[in-house]
């Protein structure tokens, strides 16, 4: 991750990496602690940021998804692979990634609160005040909805976006070719439809046709730099 990250700026991965980060700083301060005592504590230097805002606005969600670039999206799916590889226990575990839920605090004498933030440990052996916050949890959380084939591209898609980038005329027709003669996926109905080229292309079970990946676009157009490409394309194809 380190080599895909280096001389990139990727802001918009801040608050999707936060929770490995901050159990990162939270087990080193434990390790100082433990090995070498309490006067080498960081303690002081790992209160959490400050927020600016309650929401993100819709100008900056905007930008982000501006941002999305083919070396974001390849970052991005590393640490999305990375994640899915992992067993329940350690994506669940603190000490992986540090999630927290912040709660406005109510208070009706300000002067007399010690801390204007408390972590609250969650202690198995005390299940019956456990209970409460699992409730106080339940209330408050956002409902998070997988989206599948986020990011890929139907046929319809690629020929749009390949007619916006490129001075030739792309069809349908064009496109059954190009991923036959590349054999970036089966043609028509196939009895072994999963055979393709990841890299370009899935298929996808649920909704039985093929969705595609940005990186296929790119491709497409590089090859359309070449004046008789189409033109040479079907007899290549049709062998």
């Amino acid at each position: 991750m380190r080599n895909k990250l280096e001389h990139r700026s990727f802001p918009q991965l801040d608050a999707d990496v936060f929770g490995e980060c901050q159990s990162l700083l939270m087990n080193f301060e434990e390790l100082l602690t433990r090995e070498f005592g309490r006067s080498y504590s960081l303690r002081a230097g790992l209160a959490y940021s400050l927020q600016f805002s309650t929401s993100f606005n819709p100008i900056s969600i905007k930008a982000m998804s501006e941002m999305m670039q083919k070396q974001y999206r390849n970052v991005k799916a590393y640490i999305d692979d990375f994640r899915s590889s992992l067993s329940d226990d350690i994506g669940k575990d603190l000490k992986y990634s540090f999630r927290v839920f912040l709660v406005p605090k109510v208070n009706n004498h300000p002067k007399s609160a010690d801390v204007a933030i408390e972590f609250v440990n969650f202690d198995p052996s005390r299940p019956d005040e456990m209970e409460k916050y699992e409730h106080l949890v339940t209330f408050i959380k956002e409902k998070q909805i997988p989206v599948a084939n986020l990011g890929y591209l139907k046929a319809g898609d690629v020929v749009r976006q390949v007619n916006q980038r490129s001075s030739k005329r792309f069809t349908h027709f064009t496109h059954m070719l190009c991923y036959t003669y590349f054999q970036v996926r089966p043609k028509g109905l196939s009895t072994n439809p999963s055979a393709t080229n990841v890299k370009y292309c899935i298929y996808d079970a649920v909704h039985r046709d093929y969705v595609y990946k940005p990186e296929w676009v790119d491709f497409l157009c590089e090859k359309l730099k070449d004046g008789d490409f189409i033109s040479n394309l079907r007899p290549k194809a049709e062998k």
